[in-house]
């Protein structure tokens, strides 16, 4: 068994615990591997290079391998189970949770979430209608709240042809409903496109006015649905223990601005 002494360690894999150890000298265990999405681009740009210097740093011990976090509070000390059955155990006088999934032996929380929504990324490969000039639509609704368009990884080059995220809030019981399934995304989701004129590609003039040319109808394919866990559970601190609300960490945003800032000086 291996054994790692560190004053603080952070437990967490969102962009604000990264920055948060980054910022303040921890050692960060990623709890699992959730860096921030592909239409997210500044967001995952920073979390890429941050988790690089951590990494280098040798601030990311176990790098990806974590299966269980057990927190161990009366002997100061945290076990990390790996997929392969090995255990390292740290003992460290700080502990800094964003996030509680795959964690162990933490204090039983003040408040839980009752019928919590979960937020569904429906990830959709569009076959037509891929140029247009969106990047993001909001509808107000919580099915398919919100359309992400990114360049479509599927396509080699440099290219404007965008493939699409649609995200919903839903409860556990809506999504065992047919009514929300994946199908029905796809349905909405082109509803949504058309109602702001995009369009699949030309497909020759209009017979009735020679002027003005038709377009084929927009076409998406399924390609997978995810369901994440909008919020941990609410945990009151205690001498060992910090529960951090990631959406709190009001410094993001300049942090991440100084650090495009930076970046942008380098690479010219």
């Amino acid at each position: 068994m291996k054994k790692i002494n560190t004053p603080k360690i952070v437990i967490g894999s969102s962009l604000e615990s990264v920055l948060f150890a980054s910022r303040n000298n921890c050692t960060l265990i990623l709890n699992k591997i959730s860096p921030p999405e592909i239409y997210e681009a500044q967001d995952l740009e920073a979390w890429n290079r941050i988790t690089f210097l951590l990494s280098m740093a040798g601030k990311i011990p176990m790098s990806n391998k974590v299966s269980t976090i057990r927190v161990i509070e009366e002997d100061k000390k945290i076990k990390v189970f790996t997929s392969s059955n090995r255990m390292v155990e740290f003992a460290c006088e700080e502990v800094f949770v964003f996030d509680d999934e795959n964690v162990e032996g933490l204090p039983a929380p003040t408040t839980k979430h009752k019928n919590p929504k979960r937020k569904i990324l429906d990830w959709v490969n569009v076959r037509a209608g891929m140029l247009h000039e969106f990047q993001f639509i909001e509808t107000g609704d919580e099915f398919v709240s919100e359309v992400h368009f990114y360049k479509s990884p599927r396509i080699d080059g440099d290219h404007e042809h965008k493939d699409l995220v649609a995200i919903s809030y839903l409860t556990e019981e809506q999504i065992k409903d047919h009514s929300y399934s994946d199908l029905m995304t796809l349905y909405k989701t082109k509803e949504v496109m058309k109602s702001h004129g995009i369009r699949g590609p030309r497909n020759g003039r209009d017979p009735k006015n020679p002027e003005k040319y038709k377009y084929y109808d927009v076409k998406l394919e399924m390609n997978r649905r995810e369901i994440k866990k909008l919020h941990m559970d609410l945990y009151e601190d205690t001498g060992f223990i910090s529960f951090c609300k990631k959406d709190t960490y009001t410094e993001k945003n300049e942090y991440i601005s100084k650090l495009h800032n930076y970046i942008g000086g380098v690479s010219q």
